[in-house]
């Protein structure tokens, strides 16, 4: 099996772990299933022209997550 996550910075490993502690606070709160950490590392994707940019499903919306870990909807 091929595995086909994105290489992320560390910035974005951390903003990212953020992001999913937060999802899985709000699907708390709608009394729905949360998702494992690897599980919502794979929904990550790479912005095309976006020099490095992830986006990932967050709280209903998309996440961009630049290089140095700023992150954006």
């Amino acid at each position: 099996m091929v595995d086909n996550m994105v290489v992320l910075t560390p910035q974005q490993r951390d903003r990212l772990k953020q992001a999913w502690i937060a999802d899985n606070s709000a699907r708390m709160q709608a009394l729905r299933p949360q998702r494992s950490y690897l599980t919502f590392r794979r929904t990550v994707e790479t912005l095309i022209g976006g020099d490095g940019c992830i986006m990932v499903p967050c709280k209903g919306s998309w996440l961009g997550i630049e290089r140095d870990g700023y992150g954006h909807t």
